[in-house]
């Protein structure tokens, strides 16, 4: 994987590795399907429930999330509750941001954008996000946003994890892209993290409102 990433004839040494956590996350991926057998084929269906974002940074004032699968948008938190985080959010669990997603159906690889918007609320021709330059920002009417954190995972892993007794599963800062580059600390405090609280689909609560994810089930369609 190194050496793809590098030039030709370039020492070892000054060969370009992965340096992001989502790169290290999926090579972890691949040496545990060769080394102890994860099936990465198949849906590994899950449901997410919560997103919790622990110790927030201050301008996380004006910030909205999105979630992806591939290519196909799940979750899309401004327009769900038409504005966007707000810091007296943290007031709510211990200065933590709690982010109800309403039993969401998640599969394969999944990606969490976090979104710094200009604006704090959307504006009436803009209840739709319109994700923009390879995800790295959005769009809702005249308010734009810059994406300053993503997670991807594979819920394989996900699931694996659930099987072994784990329903919250906690990503540290080191462990998010965007906020991995804050070494000093100067945008993201060092306890920031994210941690989602999945669940298998049998175990998910029957009561749950559909509106809560505006596509809940974007393969319905296709017969999965």
């Amino acid at each position: 994987y190194a050496k793809r990433r590098s030039m030709p004839n370039t020492p070892h040494s000054k060969m370009v590795r992965p340096t992001s956590p989502a790169q290290i996350r999926y090579l972890w991926y691949l040496e545990k399907k060769i080394v102890d057998g994860w099936v990465f084929s198949g849906y590994h269906l899950l449901v997410l429930q919560r997103i919790v974002i622990r110790h927030p940074p201050a301008n996380f004032a004006a910030c909205t999330l999105i979630i992806e699968q591939e290519s196909t948008l799940l979750f899309d938190l401004g327009k769900a509750q038409g504005t966007f985080l707000a810091i007296k959010s943290r007031e709510e669990d211990n200065g933590n941001i709690v982010i109800d997603v309403g039993q969401l159906l998640i599969s394969k690889d999944i990606t969490i954008r976090i979104y710094c918007m200009d604006t704090e609320t959307i504006s009436a021709s803009g209840k739709v996000g319109q994700v923009c330059n390879a995800g790295r920002e959005i769009r809702y009417g005249a308010s734009k946003g810059q994406q300053i954190a993503f997670l991807s995972v594979h819920t394989a892993a996900l699931a694996q994890q659930v099987e072994e007794g784990g329903g919250i599963m906690t990503f540290s800062k080191d462990e998010i892209d965007g906020p991995h580059q804050d070494t000093r600390d100067r945008s993201f405090p060092a306890g920031f993290a994210i941690a989602l609280d999945v669940v298998a689909p049998d175990l998910a609560s029957e009561a749950h409102d559909d509106d809560a994810a505006p596509t809940l089930l974007p393969g319905a369609a296709a017969g999965w």
